[in-house]
């Protein structure tokens, strides 16, 4: 009787030693999995749709009537649960962040673009950028755009697993 039981205990002991071990691994691949490269940022000088058409849609205008900006779209296959836009502003010791909030969207169908019009100088970025996805994944980023090859330019982009992103790709 004595031996079922250390038996017992034992299996127990190595049930429980593998399912951490399989919780380990899952936390592994998901960090390491190509999720966070989902999104999609670009520029569109020539917009082929009509500003009434892109009005109806998630649009942000930053600039005056009189002057026409660079047109950005911003989509995740994933789709966006929420996306918040921010001026930057540039502190005393020249580090950028980020300042107050100036529009709040939220739930942007998945391939769905969000719009922002704005005159971007080149270099210094003038938007930041908080996005939270339909898998719960944070993301956070500065937009600018390059004067050497004119091109959008995504500073600083990180993403944050949040404890709900665990548990979704955990599901899946």
């Amino acid at each position: 009787m004595q031996t079922w039981s250390c038996i017992s205990n034992i299996c127990s002991i190595i049930t429980l030693f593998l399912f951490i071990v399989y919780i380990i691994g899952v936390i592994w691949k998901i960090k390491t999995s190509k999720i966070l490269s989902h999104d999609e940022f670009k520029k569109e000088i020539n917009i082929q749709r009509n500003k009434e058409e892109i009005k109806k849609c998630n649009y942000l205008c930053l600039t005056n009537s009189q002057i026409k900006g660079e047109i950005i779209s911003i989509s995740s296959s994933n789709g966006i649960k929420a996306i918040k836009v921010y001026q930057t502003k540039i502190k005393k010791n020249g580090k950028i962040q980020k300042g107050k909030m100036i529009k709040k969207s939220k739930c942007l169908a998945p391939l769905k673009d969000f719009y922002i019009e704005n005159y971007f100088s080149e270099g210094i970025p003038d938007i930041y950028i908080e996005m939270y996805r339909m898998d719960y994944l944070k993301v956070k980023f500065y937009v600018s755009f390059s004067g050497r090859n004119e091109k959008l330019e995504i500073l600083n982009y990180k993403c944050k697993f949040t404890f709900l992103c665990f548990l979704y790709y955990f599901t899946l």
